[in-house]
């Protein structure tokens, strides 16, 4: 048995023999989260799309903590496959990219502006004021958001990278069900550089790549990503990251990459600057991307 591991929600997980994966529920209020991201993993694994799979999951557990068996797939982490990642490999993982989220906008609908301006709102309750929330309160009274599945945490470091295929892992349960939230994850990453920041990955290479990856997703989905429900779940997803942080430097960088936000420089270029408050810290980092020398 080999503990692995474990990501924000603090859950548990464990390699045992014959390649099986156990992973525990953190604490028994997460286990209806957990449940719920079991049942997530469950039906993408009958998915069929191009070249992005799962682990199947074995068996599920519903003790005084939750837990369950999925098959265990090795592979490459995101750092470790983009560092040596050719041309080629760089495609397949745009190609496989199109064709998941192809398959999410064909089988989605919208939701109706009453109901999606209800979670919202749910939502923005649970989160500390700003400024800034009080304008994206305003744009959500007639948005049109789209209803489909989606991953919840869709990050690099939730998938498993090999050659020729991808494996989605760390399913999360999302405040509301739209595959505007897996664009704004990966923007996180491939526009935003979140955690090759916050993890100190200064390659070059990678940073390209990424550059290179969102530029295509958003010359193929200019039309899902130019609206306004995009625009509030890109800064609300940035927003939900702080309560996490406890390092002032991640806080300085999460600041700035709000002010990247369109939403923010909107709101900034019609009521003047600084609009949020997040705490104000004076440690003093890098948060551009390493130049090429």
């Amino acid at each position: 048995m080999t503990n692995l591991k474990s990501g924000l929600s603090g859950c548990h997980i464990e390699l045992l023999k014959d390649d099986v994966l156990r992973k525990y529920s953190s604490d028994v209020d997460y286990n209806q989260r957990l449940l719920s991201q079991i049942k997530k993993q469950s039906l993408f694994s009958h998915f069929i799309l191009q070249n992005i799979e799962t682990p199947r999951v074995h068996r599920v557990y519903q003790g005084t903590l939750f837990s369950f068996d999925m098959e265990y797939v090795s592979g490459f982490s995101f750092d470790e496959y983009f560092s040596h990642a050719n041309t080629k490999q760089v495609d397949l993982v745009v190609d496989s990219l199109y064709g998941y989220f192809d398959f999410l906008i064909k089988n989605s609908r919208m939701y109706h502006t009453e109901v999606s301006r209800s979670i919202f709102e749910k939502k923005l309750n649970s989160m500390k004021d700003s400024s800034l929330l009080s304008h994206i309160r305003e744009q959500i009274v007639d948005m049109h958001v789209p209803y489909s599945f989606c991953h919840g945490d869709l990050t690099f470091a939730n998938i498993i990278f090999h050659s020729n295929r991808l494996y989605f892992i760390d399913f999360l349960d999302s405040f509301i069900d739209s595959y505007l939230i897996d664009f704004a994850k990966l923007k996180q990453d491939l526009f935003y550089f979140w955690n090759l920041k916050i993890q100190n990955i200064n390659n070059l290479k990678i940073y390209q790549i990424y550059h290179y990856i969102w530029n295509r997703l958003e010359e193929r989905y200019s039309d899902q990503l130019n609206t306004k429900a995009f625009r509030v779940l890109d800064v609300m997803n940035l927003l939900r990251i702080d309560p996490y942080l406890t390092d002032p430097a991640q806080r300085i960088i999460l600041k700035t990459l709000v002010e990247k936000t369109e939403l923010y420089e909107d709101l900034s270029s019609s009521h003047g600057r600084e609009v949020i408050t997040l705490p104000q810290h004076e440690t003093q980092v890098d948060a551009n991307p390493p130049k090429e020398e």
